[in-house]
């Protein structure tokens, strides 16, 4: 609740801002132009690839059809008026020989031949309009694989000068146009299963891991302050900021019992190095189950970059009761789209949607009545989110960090402590009413 409560002030401090509905208003229109742009180009682009066939030539001008299978070919996208290629790929329908050295290959005789497209495909007209937004790169790689529809072979091509490879499976370049609408349906199905089991997962591990650094701020607060007394020399405390936060109760408790506080910044520190581990080992997973087939290099970092844009936004501003009904359903369709494909708007339109619902609910929520149990308040800071008890820092915070703080061994403890830990209650009480006959005396 305190963490709420101290997440909500922020939240109050950006949106009181006199200009704050206006600068959400011009991002929120600003953001939909940009996105329904983007969807429009990327419609046309999906028309022109369509239209356009590739064609591979020989230095003859002659076009070829047939490919060996032992043979590495390279691709050039020349242009004549530059004497170096726009892009050059190799690509062979047997993956092992492009993993060959050089010299390898050249010992083995393994066939290497020279392959040229027009440039001109790439750059005239409206594609010279579409390079703008995707790169040549891009373009080419969707019309090879339309070239390669229905190959027996699997296919692997890399771009000889980023050295990032795509590799294309045989079932994967299968014509879809004789399969059953219902085996499609059904396909599609299981796919966006796995997409929201995947997208469920990325979202909770997100948000687990931000709520965790926001929980554990005034750690690095006091880490920072102490470091700072150190390097300048400082005797005296630069403010007394920690005794209002949770971490300030523990450090006093330690001080008073004579022990050392280093534990406590040990035991956090562990636990956040700990988390972030795993984070990274589940994110390598979700990436292998949402990603299986070849995508461009940084893709996935992007989408898990998107994810924890969203989560993190969503923490800080999202309170009024609409916000939080309809933004996470509109983010997960922007979501499925995006992993069913259609990458660069997803950025654009998730934060269209944060803009709209900020100044449409967030903003003017600050002028609600408070007395209705709809509108954010500091005691009630999100809509549903009305706790049991009213629960301090000390007893807020999850519990999780203590597995990592040191341990002592029970000669360390003296006869009451020992009672209260082995919860012996006969021989604890017997203690209390010890002290207090000592007491009365």
């Amino acid at each position: 609740m305190e963490l709420e409560k101290q997440i909500y002030k922020f939240h109050f401090c950006l949106t009181s801002w006199k200009y704050a509905r206006i600068i959400a208003k011009l991002l929120f229109l600003g953001l939909l132009g940009i996105s329904l742009l983007l969807i429009s180009v990327y419609a046309s682009l999906c028309i022109r690839q369509g239209e356009r066939k590739l064609e591979f030539q020989l230095r003859d001008n002659r076009v070829i059809s047939e490919f060996n299978e032992n043979v590495v070919y390279t691709v050039n996208i020349v242009d004549h008026a530059l004497s170096d290629p726009l892009l050059q790929m190799k690509f062979s329908f047997n993956r092992y020989l492009l993993t060959l050295k050089q010299n390898i290959a050249k010992d083995h005789k393994i066939s290497q031949e020279n392959l040229f497209v027009e440039a001109k495909n790439y750059q005239s007209g409206f594609d010279l309009f579409f390079l703008n937004f995707v790169d040549i790169e891009t373009m080419f790689l969707v019309d090879f694989t339309q070239y390669f529809t229905d190959s027996k072979n699997d296919i692997m091509i890399y771009n000889v000068n980023t050295r990032e490879a795509w590799l294309w499976r045989s079932n994967s370049l299968k014509n879809d146009d004789s399969t059953s609408f219902y085996i499609k349906m059904i396909r599609n199905f299981f796919l966006c299963q796995q997409i929201l089991v995947s997208i469920f997962f990325v979202s909770c591990s997100s948000s687990i891991v931000i709520r965790l650094f926001l929980i554990s701020t005034p750690i690095f607060t006091y880490i920072i302050k102490n470091l700072i007394q150190i390097i300048f020399r400082l005797d005296q405390q630069l403010n007394n900021q920690e005794q209002e936060n949770w971490i300030g109760i523990y450090i006093r408790l330690l001080e008073r019992n004579n022990k050392a506080k280093y534990y406590i910044i040990t035991a956090f520190l562990t636990m956040i190095l700990f988390y972030t581990i795993i984070y990274n080992e589940g994110l390598d997973q979700a990436t292998q189950f949402m990603f299986g087939k070849s995508i461009p290099q940084g893709l996935n970092v992007f989408f898990m970059m998107i994810v924890f844009i969203n989560e993190l936004e969503g923490v800080l501003f999202l309170r009024t009761r609409s916000s939080i009904y309809f933004v996470p359903k509109y983010i997960c369709c922007y979501y499925i789209t995006y992993l069913f494909y259609l990458e660069k708007t997803m950025f654009l339109m998730s934060q269209t949607t944060f803009m709209a619902f900020l100044y449409f609910y967030e903003i003017p929520a600050l002028t609600w009545q408070r007395q209705s149990f709809y509108t954010p308040t500091e005691q009630r800071p999100r809509c549903y989110y009305m706790p049991l008890f009213q629960i301090e820092w000390i007893s807020d915070i999850p519990q999780i960090w203590t597995v990592f703080y040191g341990l002592c061994g029970r000669k360390y403890f003296d006869r009451q402590h020992l009672t209260y830990v082995d919860r012996n209650q006969i021989q604890f009480h017997q203690i209390l009413e010890d002290e207090e006959h000592v007491d009365n005396e």
